[in-house]
This record gives C-alpha cells, structure tokens and sequence, in this order.
C-alpha cells in the first residue's frame, strides 16, 4: 500500500486531519509547530448530559480554553501545569492558580508545590504511558462515549483529544523528577526518558507521537473532585472477585431472593448501588480492555443520599 492510500486516522496522530466538530490551536514557543485540542462529536444515539448534551459541550468547551503556556494574571484565565504525584500513572495536572495571584514563565518546582496547596486542579493531562493497557489515550477518550452510550454511567468526566510539544513535556518530566515523585508513578514517569531518546524506535510510537515525533497526544479531562478512596473495594487488592457486591452481582437469583427482601433500608439500598457500581465498572474496563483498575488506589466513591418521595426512589 502506498503512503498515499494509507489511513490518516491509524497510527501516530496526524495533526492535519480533520476531526471533531472544532480544533483549537496554541502557540508553542520557538516556532515549533502548534499545540491541537479536538472538541469531538457527540454519538447520536448516547445520552449525553444536558438538553441536547448542552452541559457535556460546555465542559469540552472549557477543557479546549485551557492554554498550558500563557502566563499572567489568574483572573485571565491563567492555568498552571504541573506533574501529577499521586496513584500509578504519570499526568499532567491542570491548576487555576489562586485569585490574585500569577503565573511565571517558566514553571519550578517550587511553584508547583504553591500551587498545588493553594490552587485548584480543573483537569488532567493523561497519556499512553506503556505498550500495555494500563493506561491508555484511546480508552480514556473512549470511556467518556461509551458511558454515555450506556445511559451515563460510572459518573465519567467529559474528555477531549488534546496534543503537547515534546519540549514542554519534558520540562514537566524534569519537574516530577525535583519533586521526589516515588513508588509506582515514580516509574511511570521515568519512561518518558527512554521514550524521548529514540521516538521513532519505541514502544509507543504510535500510541503516543504525533506523526511528525514534535508532539505527544493524549486526552484531556476535567479533574474529579470531592471523591474518596472506595477502601471496601481497594482492600481487596487485585481480587475484586472476593467482594461481597462482586458475590451479589454474580448471583443469578432476584435482587429481592439476594438480599432478603424489597424493604426500602439503608442496607438494602447500599448493596443495590454497589451492584449496580461493580457491574458498571467491570463493563467499561472490560469494553476498553484497561487493567489499571487493579494497579492501585484506582478505585473511588461519591457520596449519595437515595430516598423516597412520593413511592418513588430519588
């Protein structure tokens, strides 16, 4: 097959192509080629929130005004970007720095520690970070589709197609390294070295260049906020199979046998939801084939009150 026939769309990302219903762009310093974020079509058939996905679109709209590189005032809509410390898999986190206050030029680490106090995370920056399913710029991008396919499930934050300069990332690369960033991450984080030395001959070079090796492509989403680590199910560690609503939700008998009876109570209500939670979750990280799951505190919960008001369940 010729290069002329080859498919735009397979391999490393081709800048170029036409994508999604709009693609911002962004200056890079020094004349390099710009920055790309791709706001992308909704699927027509998915359940997306709002009146006619109008919330969703606002959010990828929010997502795609974020300029890694502009410094000034935070009351221009400044942002910060700085390496993600925690969990498994290496990010960039998104910062709004502190009203009233700005951002430098050129990021230390020492700004970053300020920031990461006073400032508030609106997003992360997630790549394909190894040549396995651990974490994947597909799936990311694809969990945000699909749980809308599914009827919104899983609470999956809105996510866009976003592009970064080599250069830039490897200055947050070197950030990682000042802050002390250790453990799993650590190593995450440490095989971008190894990346960036020979693009073109690694492992993700096409999960993770752009067709022109200046930029790495990744996904953009809005950062999850007021969620706590779901301990029940991270003590089982790998084993979620040894779980009691994994045990409920594999049981084939009516919810009403399983659990003893129909009785709105608090406990009868908290195992339907974990069910309900555990099946959700194995459905989506099995359609994206992601293993991250169980590589560490992957697992959160939000807080909800369920009720009754007027025989109905709210």
């Amino acid at each position: 097959m010729s290069i002329t026939d080859a498919d735009i769309y397979e391999g490393s990302l081709q800048r170029e192509a036409e994508r999604g219903v709009k693609i911002n762009t962004y200056n890079v310093a020094d004349g390099r080629p710009d920055e790309i974020a791709v706001i992308p079509r909704h699927l027509p058939f998915a359940k997306y929130r709002g009146k006619d996905g109008a919330k969703d679109a606002a959010d990828e709209a929010k997502l795609a005004s974020y300029d890694f590189y502009k410094a000034g005032a935070a009351e221009a809509g400044v942002v910060a970007i700085c390496p993600k410390r925690s969990s498994t898999s290496a990010a960039v986190d998104v910062y709004k720095i502190p009203d009233g206050t700005s951002r430098p030029e050129e990021l230390t680490a020492s700004y970053c520690a300020s920031v990461e106090k006073a400032g508030k995370c609106v997003a992360k920056f997630k790549q394909t970070d190894n040549q396995f399913t651990t974490t994947s710029t597909a799936a990311i991008l694809g969990y945000y589709h699909v749980s809308r396919a599914l009827g919104d499930i899983c609470e999956i934050k809105p996510a866009i197609l976003r592009t970064m300069d080599i250069e830039q990332h490897k200055k947050v690369v070197h950030l990682a390294s000042e802050l002390g960033v250790h453990g799993t991450i650590a190593k995450s984080w440490g095989l971008f070295n190894g990346y960036y030395a020979n693009p073109k001959g690694s492992d993700v070079a096409r999960t993770l260049f752009t067709s022109d090796f200046t930029q790495i492509y990744g996904a953009l989403l809005e950062n999850t906020t007021g969620e706590e680590n779901y301990s029940e199910w991270l003590s089982a560690g790998t084993d979620l199979t040894s779980t009691r609503a994994f045990h409920r939700m594999a049981d084939s008998r009516s919810a009403a046998s399983i659990l003893g009876s129909n009785d709105f109570t608090q406990s009868n209500v908290q195992a339907l939801v974990a069910m309900r939670d555990m099946s959700e979750m194995i459905l989506l990280d099995y359609l994206l084939a992601q293993s991250d799951r169980l590589t560490g505190g992957n697992i959160s919960d939000y807080s909800f009150t369920y009720y009754l008001e007027g025989g109905k369940v709210k």
